[in-house]
């Protein structure tokens, strides 16, 4: 949820349920899609807000 564009202000912690199926897809550029994922996902959960803070 947090990876579809939502902005959620104090998220500090971001779980990732399942990777695995999108890691071992038939299609080749499954991994890629996966990193650039956990990527917009941890840059979300250490927002400005959080870094102001923390």
């Amino acid at each position: 949820m947090v990876a579809k564009g939502h902005d959620f202000q104090r998220v500090t912690l971001v779980g990732i349920v399942h990777p695995d199926a999108a890691m071992f897809s038939h299609d080749f550029r499954a991994a890629e899609h996966l990193f650039a994922s956990l990527m917009q996902v941890a840059g979300r959960a250490g927002g400005p807000a959080c870094r102001a803070r923390c």
